[in-house]
């Protein structure tokens, strides 16, 4: 299959899912890494796909921890595309920072 009847077919698994998906960690597992998986990335591996990345670009929490990215693509070793999830059932407005 191509990359286009992937993407088709991961579509419809997801109408499916939607309603039984609950929180942000389900959310990640079960439509993100699917989706990287299309896209050709190992979410298991670590050289493609890094979680819970410290950004330079992060913000410091009210306890002072540095705000981290949930994933972060590799395109060569070279950092290219942040990735932040939010629960699919909640609205994402509630995120706007």
């Amino acid at each position: 299959m191509g990359l286009f009847e992937d993407l088709r077919k991961l579509s419809e698994q997801f109408k499916q899912y939607l309603g039984h998906v609950k929180g942000e960690e389900q959310t990640k597992h079960v439509f993100v890494q699917p989706f990287l998986q299309v896209l050709g990335y190992n979410p298991a591996n670590p050289l493609e796909v890094k979680a819970e990345y410290t950004a330079d670009f992060a913000t410091r929490r009210s306890s002072g921890q540095l705000e981290k990215v949930d994933y972060l693509l590799l395109v060569k070793g070279v950092p290219a595309i942040f990735v932040e999830c939010k629960a699919v059932d909640k609205p994402v407005e509630a995120h706007d920072g």
